[in-house]
């Protein structure tokens, strides 16, 4: 049975056969030391929880990790640290590339963007838990996990992206922030959310007229 939990510096639940938002950032984008802080501000607000009932301190906690994806974001979306390397044409264009290659090898993805430091990314691995037989369990010749599909493609990128710009080293930050989707109504939320990170960071009047970003014909807004 595959394990659906594991830690690095950060805490990760990563459900089997879930939709996911996903965050990852270049290396330098998000200090050590922000990170650091921002994490003790969430886990201090968790910590209250403890002695509240289950169901309620589990939603609670989801919106505390959801405030804490929210300041990393506008963060992020003001490039106030580190390397700005996506918003080169040709590194833009590979990585949205990238990105939609991704989609129907382990996963459907429903929406992607690519911003000047980090990109956001929606993907649903329920196609994975289709292709089982009936009965078998999912496991790791016949599940590919969130986190070995984030290493793909950041090794992929990581190699093109280095050989562009004439450069070694690390490129991403080694660990990406997750976020499991709930259901439809905080899916549409999401995908807002990716689509219209170009206009609140006031680079494009409409989000389709931003070039680095992909949303699955099924999930595409209305106007």
């Amino acid at each position: 049975m595959l394990k659906v939990e594991y830690h690095r510096n950060l805490p990760h639940f990563q459900r089997l056969g879930l939709c996911f938002f996903i965050t990852c950032n270049l290396k330098g984008a998000l200090p050590a030391e922000v990170i650091y802080q921002l994490k003790r501000e969430r886990d201090s607000a968790v910590k209250k929880l403890e002695d509240d009932p289950l169901e309620v301190a589990l939603d609670a906690i989801q919106q505390a990790r959801k405030k804490y994806l929210a300041r990393i974001d506008s963060i992020l979306d003001a490039c106030q640290y580190g390397p700005t390397w996506l918003k080169e044409q040709l590194i833009g264009e590979m990585t949205s590339s990238e990105l939609r290659r991704l989609d129907g090898t382990h996963c459907t993805v429903l929406a992607a963007c690519v911003m000047a430091n980090h990109v956001h990314l929606i993907v649903d691995l329920a196609t994975q838990l289709d292709r089982l037989e009936p009965g078998d369990e999912p496991n790791d010749t016949n599940y590919v996990q969130l986190y070995r599909i984030l290493q793909q493609f950041k090794g992929r990128t990581a190699f093109q992206a280095n050989r562009l710009l004439k450069r070694q080293g690390t490129f991403w930050q080694s660990e990406s922030f997750d976020h499991y989707v709930r259901n439809e109504a905080s899916l549409q939320r999401f995908i807002w959310y990716v689509l219209n990170n170009p206009v609140k960071a006031g680079l494009v009047e409409h989000w389709r007229n931003w070039p680095f970003q992909y949303v699955h014909p099924n999930y595409v807004p209305e106007e």
